[in-house]
């Protein structure tokens, strides 16, 4: 895990700088809000971070110079690609997980993370609980969509391989390439899952709408099955703009029929 994070660190934040931009801008979103959320966790100026990024650092020394880590990130909570940022160990990856949180969440309604310091969001769904399909999709307006993500995948996860169906194997293939990706790289999720998602990962992705993140699983499989090494590929899949998880709980929504949990 280190020696994938490792890759991480040493990527320039300039080069994911455009890729925070443009996840911002499809959500009506403006650069200049990007900044603000930078800023306001690592106490940036306007100019320093401007000069941040014209000499290209690495993340890592982009935090390590950092004039001063808002005292209120530890509240920052929730998961970024299945994995929850309270619970990341490395501390330079809980910083680097925080920026995606909060450049992910940052709402336009005034409740968001760059004003008055305060963490404003839903409340995180611990567990799944029994709810049927209905149940948890109607959820939305008071749970985090990721947590709700994960809940369907506990629920789905506790099926007969025989009785799932094609959108329920969709749900596991994506939540397992998010999870071990972003834990340890391309490698973790091939041994970890065994190559049991070869097949299905690439037609899941496609058909929630994430084409990028699909052909580049096609790329990571090609590779892994030819022996040759991904490291390149992991740092790809840090760089993609798409909203996996928002995509995906709209397809859950828009399949449900053939989602069943109870």
């Amino acid at each position: 895990m280190a020696t994938n994070w490792e890759r991480v660190f040493a990527m320039s934040f300039a080069g994911v700088y455009p890729h925070y931009v443009a996840k911002a801008e499809k959500k009506g979103r403006t650069r200049e809000e990007v900044d603000e959320v930078v800023r306001w966790l690592t106490g940036y100026t306007k100019a320093g971070l401007a000069k941040q990024i014209e000499t290209r650092t690495s993340f890592r020394d982009f935090f390590d110079k950092a004039p001063r880590l808002n005292p209120n990130a530890p509240l920052v909570k929730g998961t970024v690609c299945g994995i929850r940022v309270e619970d990341i160990e490395d501390q330079l990856m809980q910083k680097i997980r925080w920026l995606d949180k909060l450049i992910d969440e940052r709402q336009k309604d005034g409740k968001d993370s760059a004003n008055g310091g305060v963490i404003m969001e839903k409340q995180f769904l611990n567990s799944y609980t029994g709810q049927t399909t209905p149940e948890l999709l109607a959820l939305r307006a008071k749970y985090r969509i990721d947590s709700l993500v994960l809940a369907f995948e506990q629920a789905i996860q506790g099926k007969a391989e025989s009785d799932l169906s094609e959108p329920e194997r969709h749900i596991l293939a994506i939540e397992g390439m998010e999870r071990e990706v972003n834990n340890g790289g391309w490698e973790q999720f091939f041994d970890n899952t065994e190559n049991e998602f070869d097949d299905l990962l690439p037609r899941a992705l496609d058909a929630i709408g994430c084409p990028n993140t699909a052909q580049l699983s096609r790329e990571a499989i090609d590779a892994n099955q030819a022996g040759a090494d991904l490291d390149d590929l992991d740092d790809r899949y840090h760089t993609l703009s798409e909203s996996i998880e928002n995509k995906l709980f709209e397809y859950i929504a828009a399949n449900a029929d053939a989602i069943k949990l109870t």
